[in-house]
């Protein structure tokens, strides 16, 4: 039931001039609920149901240890041995209401916008229809938490090589790179271990440390830590795709930079009321700039030279010139 508090704030909020659809997301109701307070008479007092259940909560509580969290056990024994007539439903909602038998959802986060403290990294799938074939894709993305700059490229594969790839392209494009990355415990990165404890591969961060930045994994199953990569992932799906044809792949990431770097980038944030590209001027300066001359991420391959001086390499020939202490070469 509706205080009556809440019920004359919404008379006088809705009295000054606030709208239904605005009043409802203030106090989180149904509009038709904020309707209906509107119209009813002055003085109205509401009378509260008389045939609500209730149940004392101890009850619930043993009664759920005793039938090991299986809801429709307890309806029975709540039926059979106490002669509580109730439906399946309400038992339910009683039992979700009261916290019973589950933690209560941690409280996320609070973290605030430092500049050039952190960008966040991600990965997630989509199905696209690219030259006329549906086909599944890996989106990559990264995101300036304090300026809300994104980067986007898609890939058909995606392992810790093109993730080094990635992250250089992008860093390259942006000129600079933020004291931490946020990631979470993907196995491309982490080595062992999850969230605080985990230890980022060598290899990993050997290569960050080229650029200047640290790896970090947040909690175990805690997306909303970088909920600004999850958002664009979000927004990439609601408002980058839909609508556009797709020629190659190579098509598909021009759109998707010119989309992520030019059009949000550009777009004041509502929320905020920012211009990315402007904020990201002003960050600049808390930013850790990249060498431009810095040398890309390579793959070693163990290859052996045939007797044409050619090795072969995922389908194409490459001729290697002979060496000096061949001595073949005499």
């Amino acid at each position: 039931m509706i205080q009556p508090y809440i019920r004359k704030s919404i008379r006088e909020l809705h009295a000054s001039g606030k709208g239904r659809n605005e009043l409802a997301r203030m106090f989180s109701i149904d509009p038709k609920t904020v309707t209906a307070i509107l119209n009813e008479p002055e003085g109205h007092i509401p009378v509260e149901r008389s045939d609500k259940k209730t149940i004392d909560v101890e009850l619930l509580q043993r009664l759920y240890g005793e039938c090991h969290g299986f809801i429709s056990r307890m309806h029975e024994k709540l039926t059979e041995e106490y002669q509580i007539n109730l439906g399946y439903s309400t038992l339910t909602q009683l039992v979700r209401e009261n916290g019973i038998g589950k933690p209560l959802p941690p409280v996320s986060d609070s973290i605030p916008d430092i500049p050039g403290d952190e960008m966040q990294h991600d990965t997630t799938i989509y199905q696209v229809l690219i030259g006329g074939t549906r086909k599944k894709v890996v989106c990559s993305g990264l995101y300036f938490r304090y300026s809300k700059m994104r980067y986007i490229k898609f890939y058909l594969r995606f392992d810790r090589f093109k993730m080094k790839c990635f992250m250089h392209e992008a860093l390259l494009f942006f000129g600079y790179c933020a004291k931490w990355c946020i990631i979470d415990n993907t196995n491309l990165a982490v080595y062992s271990g999850t969230g605080s404890n985990a230890v980022i591969h060598p290899e990993m961060v050997s290569f960050a440390a080229r650029y200047g930045f640290k790896w970090k994994a947040h909690r175990l199953n805690h997306p909303n830590r970088k909920a600004g990569i999850e958002r664009t992932f979000y927004t990439t799906e609601t408002n980058f795709l839909p609508g556009r044809t797709f020629l190659s792949l190579a098509d598909l990431n021009q759109q998707a930079k010119y989309w992520a770097t030019e059009r949000l980038a550009k777009k004041r944030i509502t929320r905020h009321r920012i211009i990315p590209r402007e904020l990201f001027e002003a960050e600049k300066n808390s930013l850790m700039p990249i060498d431009p001359a810095i040398v890309p991420p390579t793959k070693e391959y163990e290859r052996v030279v045939d007797q044409y001086g050619y090795v072969a390499l995922d389908g194409n020939f490459y001729w290697i010139p002979p060496q000096k202490e061949d001595p073949l070469c005499e």
